[in-house]
């Protein structure tokens, strides 16, 4: 994880609703792999490591991203959800 010297911070498009579509389509994945799969222990084994791999790894990034951005990043996670959309 890192930010490059380029790096903007972009908040048009999908960013507009959410901060974490990548996250929040990861975990969606996970909760419909629990319904569909005949296995209900294959199923809730992935939805079991994929949300404490996404609360370790979100806290950092939005970490990062607020000693990168600060006040603009506040703004943003004001305006925004974090895997819900905010409409």
């Amino acid at each position: 994880m890192s930010i490059r010297d380029d790096h903007q911070l972009v908040t048009s498009g999908v960013f507009k609703h959410i901060r974490h579509p990548m996250y929040a389509a990861h975990l969606l994945w996970a909760v419909a792999q629990v319904l569909m799969l005949h296995n209900w222990i294959a199923g809730f084994s992935f939805l079991v490591v994929s949300i404490p791999q996404y609360l370790l790894r979100v806290n950092a990034e939005e970490q990062m991203m607020l000693e990168q951005f600060g006040e603009q990043y506040k703004n943003y996670m004001q305006r925004t959800g974090r895997i819900i959309p905010r409409f």
